[in-house]
């Protein structure tokens, strides 16, 4: 017998384009199909222009703080009339409100996290605020061991891991055909994500006289950081093949024509550009730090080296490249172990073992 689940929205209220708004579209649409779903935006938010397109039920709030009575009672509003039972909020600032909203209403509350975070919220005021939430997922083993250190677990909450999904597109085409090595980074140009390590070691590949090109996308949100990568790439006489390409409405294609991912964040949550290059069978390279281990504990074949050690990134990119045919190979063994590790049946059904 089918299980019936109780109505259920997914509640995200950032303005951002990011992993976790994504996370929050992607959840919603995976489990739109067997259970009656809404996903909670705020109004002028890259989720309510996104929702459309993945076929989604929208609900969303017109005000913009993070705590105050109006959105307490749009919320409340909004989950009375649509007779909502389950919860699964992506956020953390918006937690005080939410908890005012769901007051009496007998709400099945998941909290879903998916970047690491350090301040502790076991005093007083959070173990209230969080005093109502029944699950904590995190997306890696890296996000729960940092749930378990600061959250306030109680009695009645649990602690699980739900790792993301993804469907690898089977109508792809490759956009640039040439003879060179293609190497792609993805993230917003901020420091800490990689784009600097990463200049540096292809720097090198240029005196080795390798041909290669390494594209980078994302938006820049660093100016300062920007400008110092984009002198050094001037100086070098790096310009034909190092280009930053700004923000990307096609991520997915970038990847696709790419044959190395190169990525030397000092951290990260669970990377979907990660998930993306591991599922299209792309050579990846990375430092040994948040989750990326998990992902070479888990079968995958990818490059990790100390962290933080930009002559072992150099080097580990040269030999790659000298041994690129074998190293094409065995990512290319990646696809068919992603398509089981990320499988959407699988994600869909470890959120459904939680609703009621």
């Amino acid at each position: 017998m089918i299980k019936a689940y109780q109505n259920t929205a997914i509640i995200c209220l950032s303005y951002n384009n990011g992993g976790m708004e994504l996370a929050s579209l992607k959840i919603a649409q995976l489990l739109s199909s067997s259970v009656n779903t809404t996903i909670i935006s705020r109004e002028k938010s890259f989720i309510q222009e996104s929702a459309p397109s993945y076929n989604l039920s929208l609900e969303t709030v017109k005000h913009s703080t993070n705590f105050s009575f109006t959105l307490i009672k749009e919320i409340r509003e909004i989950v009375i009339r649509k007779k909502i039972k389950n919860v699964i909020f992506l956020g953390a600032s918006e937690l005080k409100s939410l908890f005012f909203s769901f007051l009496g209403l007998d709400i099945n509350l998941i909290i879903r996290q998916g970047t690491y975070k350090k301040s502790s919220k076991k005093g007083l005021f959070h173990r209230l605020i969080y005093s109502n939430v029944r699950y904590f997922i995190a997306n890696s083993k890296y996000i729960m061991s940092s749930m378990e250190k600061i959250m306030p677990l109680n009695d009645q909450s649990e602690l699980k891991i739900i790792y993301a999904s993804y469907e690898a597109k089977q109508d792809l085409q490759k956009e640039k055909e040439n003879n060179l090595i293609n190497i792609v980074h993805l993230g917003r140009i901020v420091r800490g994500k990689g784009q600097k390590d990463a200049v540096l070691a292809c720097s090198k590949l240029k005196d080795k006289r390798i041909a290669f090109r390494c594209n980078f996308y994302g938006s820049i949100e660093d100016e300062e950081y920007y400008l110092d990568i984009v002198n050094y790439i001037k100086n070098n006489n790096l310009e034909e093949n190092i280009i930053f390409h700004g923000h990307t409405n096609n991520p997915t294609q970038a990847i696709f024509n790419s044959d190395i991912f190169l990525f030397p964040t000092k951290g990260e949550g669970f990377s979907n550009a990660m998930i993306e290059a591991i599922s299209y069978g792309l050579i990846v390279l990375s430092y040994n730090n948040s989750s990326m281990p998990e992902m070479k504990e888990q079968g995958f074949n990818i490059h990790l080296i100390e962290d933080q050690q930009q002559n072992l990134l150099n080097s580990q990119l040269e030999y790659i490249i000298e041994n690129f045919e074998k190293e094409k190979e065995l990512s290319h063994q990646n696809i068919t172990l992603a398509k089981e590790f990320f499988s959407k049946e699988k994600e869909r059904d470890n959120y459904l073992s939680l609703l009621i």
